[in-house]
């Protein structure tokens, strides 16, 4: 059923994520706590000191590949490991984008709101932060410009920046402050990759889960009030280009930011064009 189906992919990512974090934060957790905490003073947030700052760059880095491989892994049975392998740059791309974006979509909750609905972090991690930074509860989110790292001139051309900006005011407009709806485009930016020589099965595999899940926001959507068909099927239209543009933002903010994250990966945008709903 679908309510079985949505449980289980939120079961397994939220203990992939769980399994992420352990490994990547909880043996040195002191950066994450460190931000936070200058959130609180009025001046932009940076990493001044420059093992800490690669130290966390590794970190995030480390989390997110590890979450992108282990939760496809779990689902894609019937794609090969070579496969798989091609298709989890293009993956990351589109996860660096996505959670960039989505702490924009959420910067007006508080800070622990925003944090938790942009990376799904563990329980026993929020925890941790609420030891160490004082009344955590009471801060509210970050602006992404409130960052060193994302004032401008950030990227190489000023295009690039207007670019990425664009691409998460178009999110925001389409998660409208609903963690539901941003879970659910999470699992459809990890099972929406460009497909690279993939088998008639792996294909059909892939796409099975696309449905499945563009399904359920479907459902979603329209259980909500004031949505109705046509208003649930618009949003999904504008689906597939926000995926292609996330892509995109997370291939500017690793090749073409000025303080380079680090990566060569180069990707090419795919929609949903492709996607046929199918019965749950």
């Amino acid at each position: 059923t679908t309510d079985w189906f949505k449980c289980h992919f939120n079961s397994i990512y939220d203990k992939t994520c769980e399994d992420s974090y352990l490994k990547a934060y909880f043996q040195h957790p002191c950066g994450m706590a460190a931000i936070i905490n200058k959130s609180t003073l009025d001046e932009k947030i940076a990493i001044t000191d420059l093992d800490i700052a690669n130290l966390e760059t590794e970190k995030y880095e480390t989390c997110i590949r590890d979450t992108a491989s282990q939760f496809i892994r779990f689902f894609l049975q019937k794609v090969s490991e070579d496969s798989i392998k091609k298709l989890l740059p293009n993956i990351y791309l589109g996860f660096v984008g996505l959670i960039g974006g989505l702490e924009h979509c959420f910067r007006h909750r508080p800070l622990l709101e925003q944090v938790s609905n942009s990376y799904q972090w563990p329980s026993a991690f929020g925890e941790y932060l609420k030891e160490n930074v004082p009344q955590i509860e009471l801060l509210k989110g970050i602006p992404l410009d409130n960052y060193e790292a994302y004032t401008s001139p950030w990227a190489n051309t000023i295009e690039d920046e207007e670019y990425v900006q664009n691409t998460y005011d178009k999110l925001e407009e389409l998660i409208d402050d609903d963690p539901e709806v941003a879970k659910l485009i999470t699992f459809l930016v990890l099972f929406s990759p460009q497909q690279v020589n993939l088998s008639p099965q792996e294909s059909g595999e892939l796409k099975q889960y696309q449905s499945k899940l563009t399904m359920i926001l479907y459902n979603h959507l329209l259980s909500k009030p004031g949505c109705d068909n046509m208003t649930a099927l618009e949003k999904l239209n504008k689906l597939g280009s926000i995926i292609q543009r996330l892509r995109i933002s997370g291939e500017i903010l690793k090749t073409k930011n000025i303080s380079s994250l680090g990566s060569d990966f180069q990707s090419d945008a795919q929609d949903l064009d492709s996607i046929q709903l199918c019965q749950l």
